[in-house]
């Protein structure tokens, strides 16, 4: 069993009720693992590197650069992906050749057959850079809408959980001592654009080390994650189970969960510590016969 954290080996601790406990070899973490759970939801962890644009400008700052001053225009270098809670990396990257004539058109097909395969992706500014250029370049290739997934955005939920003085990935890598990306420059993404095989290798490895620390990140990040999909709809468990992590390790909350209409039991998962909640009303009839006549 593979560590969702680090992808290292795990070994078993001891049994937890109906779950198994295992502990990371590598990391030292703990983590459980509900027999009872028919399958974990499919979450693609993704990210893309584009190539920049070539344009005449008459400046460097505060330009409009018109579509016809474009000399050439972007497209894919490169993706990368990984199942959550799988220590395998895969993807997708342009040939020299491909580069030099600017076809991604290999590429994006298997970045949409990834796509397709998801029922969640994940990435950082995902839903403002990376799915809007992925759709762009399947509009382009003539290729179908992918089937449906719900999306895990980090950076608009650590934007709406947190004040961090950076969101940017790599800051937040640093803030929480992870690991970090690699160095690069932008003649890193110009030598791609010429078709140098090197250059294209490392952009490669470049991408690969960006998802997994984005996956490091979701991990520590997911119990705040704002209208975090619920991953309970996916699975069949015969008991309560938590709707990020989907462990059945829960422990009742402090404080109920109120609304203008009802009380619900609160639960804290005790293995990645997101809040749930009943979805029956636990509010009696005296105090929602006072609120109505309120």
């Amino acid at each position: 069993m593979n560590c969702p954290k680090c992808g290292g080996k795990g070994v078993i601790r001891k049994n937890k009720g109906e779950e198994k406990q295992y502990k990371c070899k590598k990391c030292g973490k703990y983590w459980q693992v509900n027999p009872n759970i028919s399958k974990f939801p499919k979450v693609l962890v993704f990210d893309i590197e584009t190539a920049p644009l070539k344009v005449y400008s008459w400046g460097v700052h505060d330009q409009n650069i018109h579509p016809e001053n474009v000399i050439e225009d972007w497209f894919i270098l490169s993706w990368a992906g990984k199942w959550l809670n799988d220590d395998n990396t895969f993807g997708d990257v342009v040939t020299p050749k491909e580069a030099v004539e600017q076809d991604d058109k290999r590429i994006v097909n298997s970045l949409w057959k990834a796509f397709d395969n998801a029922e969640i992706v994940m990435g950082h500014n995902s839903s403002g850079f990376d799915i809007p250029k992925a759709n762009a370049r399947f509009f382009k290739h003539r290729l179908k809408p992918p089937s449906y997934y719900q999306q895990i955005d980090t950076l608009l939920a650590a934007r709406k959980a947190f004040a961090l003085t950076s969101n940017k990935l790599d800051e937040i890598c640093k803030y929480l001592e992870l690991p970090v990306k690699l160095e690069t420059n932008f003649k890193l993404w110009s030598d791609c654009k010429n078709g140098d095989k090197n250059a294209l290798k490392t952009m490669f490895t470049y991408n690969k080390n960006d998802v997994k620390i984005l996956e490091d990140v979701y991990f520590e990040m997911r119990p705040w994650i704002p209208k975090h999909p619920n991953m309970g709809v996916y699975v069949q468990s015969d008991n309560s189970i938590c709707p990020i992590c989907i462990s059945s390790n829960l422990q009742m909350g402090k404080n109920p969960y109120t609304t203008s209409t009802g009380e619900y039991k609160s639960y804290r998962c005790l293995n990645c510590g997101a809040l749930g909640r009943d979805r029956k009303n636990s509010i009696s009839k005296y105090k929602m016969q006072v609120l109505i006549k309120a």
